[in-house]
């Protein structure tokens, strides 16, 4: 029988400077390996999912969670 998807964060070891408003210094922003994350992490923004052929941003005030099927759902916050 297969274990349940996880619903746990994600976990980035990795930052990389980002500038989240203009003329204001860049802020260490954790990236996230694609292929790494497993499907029922997710990752609270503000942060980077680095593909093969694409980086994905996820802003602050949204998660992104990986589904099943690996489809990305982004959520925004209210």
């Amino acid at each position: 029988m297969a274990s349940p998807p996880s619903t746990r964060p994600a976990s980035s070891g990795v930052t990389r400077p980002v500038h989240l408003e203009r003329a204001k210094p860049a802020e260490p922003t954790p990236v996230f390996e694609a292929a790494a994350v497993a499907p029922g992490e997710f990752i609270t923004g503000p942060a980077l999912i680095d593909g093969t052929d694409t980086t994905i941003w996820i802003p602050p005030g949204t998660t992104a969670r990986l589904a099943g099927d690996r489809t990305l759902i982004i959520e925004v916050s209210r």
